[in-house]
């Protein structure tokens, strides 16, 4: 005759033995606000495809405030004249610049970049520019910058730059994808290239309107 203060086995609603009914839990209902369902990751614009087009491509120095980085090809040793009253520079063809003493200065357009990914045209003084020691300490530290992030600060006392070296952040710069005439058709356009002495910016140069 059968015990019936025999222990049974746990059952199921609809009556059939449920083996696994001691190791069931109620599953965790997920944190709507966990950070890590939101964070992006270093890749996350190169898995969606996401490529920066440039527009445009300043000229201008380094700011005294960034740490930059030069490139160490896409160069070009070129003769430019600089208005400074209204803020512009236009590139010059050697056989006018030739004809324009005085009044183009030569230099190594150099594409530099940031550390948030701008990128800019500086233009570095060329050897053959009066030894003064601004010229002297801005070539040593695009030099400097094509290994290394520093930042040029003028230092008007000493009457040159001087340069800090961020010794602890060496993560490589992500040029674009461009060649050094990209670079110039974005730096100067079609406006800005003085291809012979027609060019509206000589005209005032020699005191026309």
């Amino acid at each position: 005759m059968a015990n019936n203060n025999e222990t049974k086995a746990p059952e199921a609603e609809n009556g059939l033995l449920d083996p696994e009914a001691d190791d069931k839990a109620p599953a965790a209902v997920p944190d709507p606000f966990d950070p890590e369902r939101f964070r992006l990751t270093n890749t996350a614009e190169a898995e969606f495809g996401v490529v920066q087009k440039l527009r445009r491509i300043l000229i201008r120095k380094p700011s005294k405030q960034e740490f930059f980085r030069c490139h160490p090809t896409l160069q070009l040793t070129a003769s430019v004249i600089e208005l400074k009253g209204e803020d512009k520079t236009l590139l010059v063809l050697p056989a006018v610049a030739a004809s324009l003493p005085g009044e183009v200065t030569n230099r190594v357009l150099t594409l530099c970049i940031n550390r948030q990914q701008n990128v800019f045209l500086w233009l570095v003084p060329t050897p053959q520019d009066k030894a003064s020691d601004w010229a002297i300490s801005a070539r040593d530290i695009a030099a400097m910058a094509q290994k290394q992030w520093v930042r040029m600060i003028a230092n008007m006392s000493e009457g040159q730059y001087d340069v800090l070296v961020a010794e602890k952040y060496d993560a490589e710069p992500v040029w674009p994808d461009i060649e050094i005439r990209d670079v110039l058709r974005l730096a100067f356009g079609e406006d800005n290239i003085v291809k012979d002495h027609h060019h509206p910016a000589i005209a005032k140069l020699r005191g026309g309107l």
